[in-house]
């Protein structure tokens, strides 16, 4: 990816300049890196930001055996990249053994204390309709297809993230077609990962207690749940080629978090301690322990894909799907993150 660094630079000031690794392309900027760039600096202020740039090439394996590589590498990953665990299956030279080797390599991140967040996708529990997966290009044309996990969000080792809209009264809603958007926020479960014990218990509770969620058969109940947490995406302001242009997605939502747990690591550093590392399981038993670190997105659906044109055959909406309710769930995890008790549950924490 590419982002437009030095036109960035010029309409915003800020004192730490992000640090660019690998070649950078100014004149040919893409919205992904932009966004990831302005938004994790926007929302982490004053936190030292490095853009890590591959050649069209390399895909995400290779980024991650760089880190491996690297003595003293960017504490959170903000990743907006991926494909269906079954994109990786058929694509030749890819198959499960690459995400089973991802897998092994985000293990290792979250040994060293890394923290890599995700987004969960942009078109529901299935991706129907979805055109520009990375490595399967369009994806199922029918809602009956079945759960279409996406990864690396799924992956038990990396903190899955949702997106969620605000009505005009403030109320939080799990961004989908069928509440007016163009796309639907990812979520489900796993088939290749199975359910990590830091999860068990929320897991468990919202599949016995729930009554929206696809019939058997259509998902793996008891595969790695995501997404783990549910952030803002939709007209996501990113500026580009001098101009300001809305953006959505989940890709809006995973830099946003990465700015945020930045400023709680910023905190923890600078108090002497230890990076937050691998999040998860600290932000499940911070959900156990004080629900008031999170505000529950309890309306929405992500039964829908991404809208077509009605000639290309995609369905706008889909009957099946999960529902947003309280506590965990498969739509926006265990909700939006509140800044204030995070940061205090983060610095009681050793």
């Amino acid at each position: 990816p590419v982002c437009p660094i030095a036109n960035y630079t010029k309409q915003v000031t800020q004192d730490n300049i992000p640090r660019q690794l690998g070649f950078n392309d100014d004149a040919h900027p893409t919205p992904e890196a932009t966004l990831d760039v302005q938004w994790i600096m926007g929302v982490g202020q004053g936190v030292k930001t490095t853009s890590w740039t591959f050649p069209p090439s390399a895909y995400i394996l290779d980024w991650a055996l760089e880190v491996g590589n690297t003595t003293s590498p960017p504490l959170i990953t903000s990743l907006s990249y991926g494909d269906t665990e079954a994109g990786y299956k058929a694509k030749a030279g890819y198959g499960q053994a690459y995400m089973v080797r991802l897998n092994e390599e985000m293990k290792k991140m979250a040994v060293r204390g890394l923290t890599v967040m995700c987004s969960a996708g942009d078109a529901g529990w299935t991706d129907v309709g979805f055109g520009g997966n990375d490595l399967s290009g369009a994806s199922v044309t029918s809602c009956d297809k079945g759960q279409a996990p996406i990864f690396p969000a799924s992956s038990p080792y990396v903190t899955s993230v949702g997106s969620h809209f605000l009505t005009s009264s403030g109320t939080m809603v799990a961004s989908s077609v069928r509440a007016g958007k163009s796309w639907t926020t990812g979520g489900g479960f796993a088939g290749l990962s199975p359910t990590p014990a830091y999860q068990s218990a929320e897991v468990s509770d919202y599949l016995k207690s729930t009554p929206e969620k696809p019939q058997p058969g259509l998902f793996n109940e008891g595969g790695r749940a995501y997404p783990d947490l549910s952030l803002i995406g939709d007209n996501i302001e990113c500026v580009m080629n001098g101009r300001i242009f809305p953006l959505q997605g989940t890709s809006s939502s995973g830099p946003i978090a990465a700015g945020l747990f930045a400023l709680i690591n910023d905190a923890r550093l600078n108090a002497g301690m230890s990076p937050l590392g691998f999040l998860n399981p600290s932000l499940y038993r911070w959900h156990q322990n004080n629900t008031q670190a999170f505000s529950d997105v309890t309306q929405g659906f992500n039964n829908d894909g991404l809208v077509q044109p009605p000639y290309t055959g995609f369905p706008a909406q889909c009957d099946q799907g999960f529902a947003a309710t309280k506590g965990w769930d498969a739509v926006s995890g265990l909700g939006a993150p509140v800044f204030p008790p995070l940061l205090k549950l983060a610095l009681e924490q050793r």
